[in-house]
């Protein structure tokens, strides 16, 4: 009967008992691997991928102190429109008393007052401001009543009560203050400047029942000054 070698099985033995010895340490390695809990807070934070930076808006930059700030000055309020004053009216010129007097005539415009008294050339060469009343003509008519109110008197003789008339302007104010009776005041309408010959409508318009005014007086021999107006009050 042949001999077996009992050592090939011993070691072959030996091997498979080291090979299944080493495949339950790995696989217990393993298992405790798996059951080991994970504590809470043990875990790393686990960085997101950087993402490419967003370039931040610039902040406002204050002013440096050494800018200089501009004031806008503020408009100015409107002035509140004026009120028209009311007319003020003229003061009359005082004039000299005297006899026969019926007004007096002031021209405030010309600094000019004089008496007015009736009558003719006689009364004019007085050297007074004349109520006129001649040969030919209409009878005088009161201040203030229709028709023309007639005066005239000297410019450059006779004392020249009419000294200052020939400066007289359209739209001047002749104040007559009738003795007795309130002021009339009449405002020139034109001037006008006539031969020594005049006519009914030159002298009293174109109708007798407008209240109106005429003062006359020379403008050397051949010339008469015209002043016409009319009743406005």
């Amino acid at each position: 009967m042949p001999r077996f070698n009992a050592t090939g099985p011993i070691r072959i033995i030996a091997v498979l008992a080291t090979l299944a010895v080493t495949g339950m340490a790995v696989h217990g390695i393993a298992s405790s691997k798996r059951a080991t809990p994970v504590r809470a807070g043990a875990a790393r934070p686990v960085s997101a991928p950087a993402s490419p930076a967003t370039p931040a808006s610039p902040a406002p930059t204050a002013p440096s102190a050494t800018m200089t700030a501009t004031t806008v000055a503020a408009p100015p309020p409107a002035a509140p429109a004026p009120q028209q004053a009311a007319p003020i009216a003229p003061a009359p010129v005082a004039a000299p008393a005297v006899s026969g007097q019926e007004a007096s005539l002031s021209i405030p415009s010309l600094g000019l007052g004089q008496a007015v008294v009736p009558g003719g050339q006689q009364t004019i060469d007085r050297g007074v401001v004349t109520h006129y009343s001649g040969p030919g003509w209409r009878p005088p008519v009161a201040a203030g009543a229709p028709g023309t109110y007639w005066l005239a008197a000297h410019h450059s003789t006779h004392g020249a009560p009419f000294a200052a008339l020939p400066n007289i302007k359209v739209g001047a104010l002749i104040l007559i203050d009738a003795v007795g009776a309130p002021e009339i005041r009449y405002q020139v309408t034109s001037v006008e400047t006539v031969g020594t010959t005049a006519s009914y409508s030159t002298v009293y318009g174109p109708d007798s029942t407008t209240s109106r005014i005429l003062l006359q007086t020379c403008e050397g021999d051949a010339y008469r000054m015209l002043v016409h107006g009319i009743r406005v009050n």
